[in-house]
């Protein structure tokens, strides 16, 4: 449990506010997998399980892990989402001001 709240907590935090480019998402996956199977500078370890069967939901056979891209794209979607539905916010009508041309 430690482990998961660990590897997800700061990506969630950081998507939150911007979705992320795929080469910052593949290199927080990168840094979840080493974290996750104890690699370090001077020692190599073996991935026992793929990744994909890792981050499945507990449900499925997985840790329920959360993917970094699917967290980026849901994230992202619900931020254009508020966009779209709450234009009095100051955010909003800054993002509307620079970004849609009237």
């Amino acid at each position: 449990m430690l482990t998961k709240f660990v590897l997800q907590t700061v990506s969630i935090f950081m998507f939150s506010a911007l979705p992320a480019p795929k080469g910052v998402v593949q290199h927080i996956r990168n840094i979840q997998r080493d974290f996750f199977w104890g690699k370090g500078e001077e020692k190599k370890k073996w991935a026992l399980v793929a990744w994909d069967k890792i981050s499945k939901p507990k449900t499925h056979g997985g840790l329920g892990l959360h993917d970094p891209e699917t967290i980026s794209k849901v994230l992202g979607g619900k931020l254009w989402w508020r966009w779209l539905k709450e234009l009095v916010t100051p955010w909003a009508k800054v993002w509307k001001q620079e970004y849609v041309n009237n």
